[in-house]
């Protein structure tokens, strides 16, 4: 059922793109700088992937590399052209995607226009940008982190700077407070079946490598998650859910229903339901049996009713 989904190609911007390269003199960097950076307790090697910079503004930048690698932040060409492509980084998680564009202070997130920075006036801060130095890109730190719902402490202890980061993994007020928004709203994962107003659920656990914490709980190794996560069934009875009047439903359109080749982001979100069943329909992913289905979906319940539906690309292939 997957295969068509090898079509589109998952591209990881930067290390797969040329990009634009900043002279290094150009960058305001505080030179000799000392870091520890810990994540829920553990301190990470720099040393393969690049050292913490300090700018001038007080920020920490790190390589792109840090999120990807430690966080889990990973990235693809959502379809724009290879010369765009060489000047953007994307990170996303099941929940937020964030797209930035070298030397621009200005961040999408979901789609919403940000700074990454601001003063303490408020007034934004326009030379908090990504940039490539050394040859290696960097991005802001601590905005990347707290927009994924991450908690940065930070700490100044004989001239080192100490960073410590709490993920969300590790802590569920954090957990909550990003999923949930700390709304009466149900998120859960699994696999549907859509019967005129009805869903039928089945729920599963999507465990990804950078959840140490579980992964170590279940006994699992880097063999048994090649594409960085797997899908675990939790073997619970199928639930039965009604759409809301209002539901949204958000998928990547690869077949180029709803979007223009040329439009460059394949990223979709309607409130048809035909739309969405055209979608499944390509492969008949509607007509699956639950129990013989692999392409899990995020579905938000409220009052007994189905919200949102949400297919996340990286879980296709």
């Amino acid at each position: 059922m997957k295969r068509y989904f090898a079509l589109v190609i998952l591209v990881i911007i930067i290390l797969s793109s040329p990009v634009q390269i900043v002279n290094a003199s150009e960058i305001p960097v505080v030179d000799d700088q000392k870091f520890i950076i810990t994540i829920d307790g553990e301190t990470i090697d720099f040393s393969r992937i690049g050292s913490p910079l300090l700018l001038k503004s007080g920020r920490t930048f790190v390589p792109q590399r840090f999120m990807s690698k430690y966080l889990g932040y990973n990235g693809h060409n959502p379809g724009y052209s290879e010369e765009m492509a060489s000047q953007k980084v994307w990170m996303n998680d099941e929940k937020t995607e964030v797209e930035m564009t070298l030397n621009k202070a200005t961040v999408l997130v979901n789609e919403e226009e940000r700074y990454i920075d601001y003063l303490h006036d408020g007034e934004p801060v326009l030379d908090s940008v990504p940039f490539t130095y050394n040859e290696k890109v960097y991005v802001p730190l601590r905005f990347i982190c707290e927009t994924f719902g991450e908690k940065v402490g930070y700490k100044k202890i004989d001239g080192v700077h100490h960073i410590e980061i709490t993920t969300k993994t590790n802590s569920q007020e954090l957990y909550d407070k990003y999923y949930y928004d700390w709304e009466e709203i149900q998120p859960l994962a699994g696999y549907i079946t859509i019967k005129g107003n009805m869903v039928y659920f089945t729920e599963v656990e999507i465990v990804e490598w950078k959840n140490r914490k579980r992964v170590k709980e279940l006994g699992l190794n880097e063999n048994d998650m090649p594409n960085g996560y797997i899908i675990i069934n939790k073997n619970k009875e199928t639930e039965t859910f009604q759409l809301a009047d209002e539901v949204e439903y958000t998928f990547t359109d690869i077949n180029y229903f709803f979007v223009k080749e040329d439009e460059g982001n394949l990223r979709y979100t309607t409130s048809n339901l035909d739309e969405f069943l055209k979608h499944l329909g390509v492969h008949n992913l509607n007509d699956i049996p639950l129990s013989d289905q692999t392409i899990p979906y995020f579905i938000k319940v409220q009052d007994g009713k189905v919200i949102s539906i949400t297919e996340e690309f990286k879980y296709t292939i």
